[in-house]
């Protein structure tokens, strides 16, 4: 999924994947989407998403190398919010991203669940160049109740 060439870019963040960087991503990610126009509760929903994900680069992609680097692109065109996700660590196997089976009791692996309940839409790939991972997932906007009249 590419971006559309006709958007608003409202945040272009290049940081490490270091853990103790996830809280400002945290607060950037809230104040983005907020001003966006998002309820708060979607921008609870979409804080987590876009935490999720980094974190999964972090432990699975970068398998907690701390100096990796990881860039995340939000954009908006109309009333959508696209999040791109893009590591430059070794490729990982889209077929490998996908929802678990719910009636697998076990612990962790829902970031995909949640990813999949959350967006409108996502696709996992490589870039262009071939290095790395994009992760790029899509929300239309959910206005608070006074601005929906």
């Amino acid at each position: 999924m590419t971006l559309p060439v006709n958007m608003e870019t409202l945040a272009n963040i290049t940081f490490h994947s270091c853990p103790s960087n996830l809280q400002q991503i945290r607060r950037q990610v809230r104040s983005i989407t907020a001003a966006a126009g998002c309820n708060e509760e979607q921008v609870r929903k979409l804080v987590l998403v876009v935490e999720e994900a980094i974190t999964n680069v972090m432990r699975h992609a970068y398998q907690g190398e701390l100096t990796g680097e990881i860039k995340l692109v939000v954009a908006r065109q109309a009333d959508v919010l696209y999040f791109k996700l893009r590591d430059f660590a070794d490729p990982v196997d889209p077929g490998c991203i996908k929802p678990r089976d719910l009636s697998e009791c076990r612990p962790g692996g829902l970031g995909v669940n949640l990813i999949d309940e959350v967006m409108d839409s996502w696709e996992f790939g490589r870039p262009d160049s071939g290095q790395g991972n994009v992760l790029t997932m899509t929300k239309s906007i959910e206005r608070g109740i006074d601005e929906r009249v």
